[in-house]
Parts: structure tokens; sequence; C-alpha cells
């Protein structure tokens, strides 16, 4: 394949780290309906002493997803799920707390001490040294939750926490209950790559740098996929092979190389996470010239730079859609 005919796609980039995984972009329709009344009373369940009956609730994360649900109604005892906030390593955050829940769910969250540190249905967050970030929101008929929570590095009773649903209302009500890595949406930014130029016989050019615009890209966002458009382009018959390489914001140490072809899906998983809001670096590199060629023949283009991204659902850094 020549390269007239590799530089008029867009670029994706050669994998250096596993596989995306898929994030889950929160979507009501996709679990409202997959719980019965008597979910939760069939769980198998332990007991704290200052506590209560609860359910051991596992962490929500890229990896493995993990939601919790059911039907909650005022002849109910309370429903209780027990989390763990130790820091477990790697790039993606593991501390939101997230909870949809019909209007009329009162949610209490209660460390191992029975210490309430969060109650929806008087004051909201008791506790300041131990609730980072909060906020509520109405989404689509229901009460959208998302509570950012202290993590500790070693395990101790005060990593342990629960989650208390109760209601006061006659008809069952439906809840909802992540803990660790937050529930996402999706959004995309552009960034206009200036003209990089490759001389003869150079493989590598000067890098150049694009900034994401301010407002546009929340700082709790990671990048889902990148992919480029070529706006202009010269001397595309003096190469036979060209290579696109960048420099994301989170791993300013390497470039990533890029190859002509399609979108790139970057990895989402317990271990890599990539930041979106920042500066990204673009160059050619790699590049290989026709023999035809002569000396000081050169390779120019300029594109648009296409980052689609997951930002945290229900945080107040909502982005501006571009």
């Amino acid at each position: 394949m020549t390269l007239v005919a590799l530089v008029l796609v867009s670029f994706s980039l050669i994998a250096l780290a596993p596989s995306a995984s898929a994030a889950e972009v929160f979507n009501p329709s996709t679990f409202t309906h997959n719980d019965t009344l008597n979910t939760y009373s069939d769980r198998y369940k332990l007991t704290n002493a200052n506590v209560g009956e609860y359910v051991h609730a596992n962490s929500h994360s890229p990896d493995n997803t993990w939601r919790y649900g059911g039907y909650v109604q005022a002849t109910d005892d309370a429903h209780r799920y027990r989390y763990s906030r130790l820091i477990l390593g790697g790039q993606m955050p593991r501390n939101y707390l997230s909870i949809y829940a019909d209007p009329g769910v009162n949610i209490k969250v209660k460390n191992s001490s029975g210490a309430v540190l969060i109650n929806t249905s008087s004051t909201g967050v008791l506790d300041r040294n131990e609730v980072i970030y909060d906020k509520i929101t109405s989404y689509t008929g229901g009460v959208f939750h998302l509570y950012q929570l202290k993590e500790y590095a070693a395990s101790t009773n005060l990593a342990e926490f629960f989650v208390e649903v109760e209601t006061t209302s006659t008809q069952p009500l439906h809840y909802n209950i992540w803990f660790g890595c937050p529930l996402f949406a999706e959004s995309r930014t552009s960034m206009s790559v200036p003209t990089r130029t490759l001389n003869k016989p150079n493989t590598t050019s000067a890098a150049v740098s694009t900034t994401t615009r301010a407002n546009a890209v929340p700082a709790n966002s990671w990048i889902k996929s990148m992919y480029y458009t070529i706006s202009f382009q010269s001397g595309a018959g003096n190469l036979s092979i060209m290579y696109d390489s960048v420099r994301v914001p989170s791993d300013p140490s390497r470039y990533q190389m890029i190859l002509s072809g399609n979108r790139y899906n970057f990895a989402l998983n317990n271990t890599y996470a990539y930041k979106a809001q920042g500066t990204y670096s673009h160059r050619f590199e790699y590049c290989r010239w026709n023999g035809s060629s002569s000396a000081g023949n050169s390779y120019s283009n300029s594109a648009t730079c296409y980052v689609e991204y997951y930002y945290v659902f229900g945080r107040g850094d909502t982005p501006i859609y571009s």
C-alpha cells in the first residue's frame, strides 16, 4: 500500500498496553428491571454487632462490574452492604460510591462502629473528614447520589463502611449501588494539530504540542479512543511508509506509535488508565523514504486530533461538548 492510500485515512495506535476493558457507561435502562422483590432477602448475610445484618459486597471496577440492587419498603428492615475503602493501586480511582434510586429511598453510610457519615434523609454529609466530594442530581425520574470517600492504605476498621438503604414508603422502591470505580458518561473533544514536517534523510520529525481547551475536558476523565483526520498534506509520494506517534498527558515519558488505520481504543482497566485532560505531543516516527526521492525532499501534514473519553457521571464538572 502506498503512502497516499495510508495517510488519507484515520490513524490507529499500535497497542503498547493491554487491550481496553469495557467501562460501564451509566444507563438506567440496562439494570432497573434486573431485580425482584426478593433480591435482597435471598442474599447471604453476615452480622456486625454495631450495624446489624449485612451483605458482604464486592468493589466495582473496569475489570469487574459489581452492582447491588433491590426493592425496599417501609415494612422491611434496612438493606445493608459492607465495603472496604483500601487503596488498591492502579491509575483508576476506586473510592467512588454511586447510588441511583427512586425518590423516597433514604441512604445512610456508617463506619464499622455504627457512626453515621452520610444521611440523605436529614443533613446529608455528616463527616467531611471521610467524604471528599458529594453531589446529588435528578436523572430520568430517579435520584443519583455520588460520593468520593477517603481511602485507607492499610486494612483497618476505618477502611470498612456500610451502606444502609431504607424508606418510609409503603410501596417498593428500587435502588442500585456501586462502590469503587466511578460510573461513566462519554464525550469527545478535538484539537488542531499544527503542520509537522519531515525532511529526508530524517526518519523522525520534531514534535508539536496540542492542549485540550479550557472546560472542554473534565479533570476526572480518561481516554477511550483517539483518531485523526488530515486537513492538509504535501510530499506524500516521497515516503513508502509513515508512522505517527503521540505522547498523552498522563504518560509523558514515552511516545506511542501510530499506523494508518482506524480509531484506537485505549486500555482502561485496573492497571492502565490515561488521563484525557492536558497536553498531547505529536510527531512522525520510523518513516521510510522512497528510493527514488531526492535528498532534501520532505513530507508534511496538518490534522485534527479527536479524543473520545470517559468522565465521571454525576460530578459537577460536566464538559462543554465539542
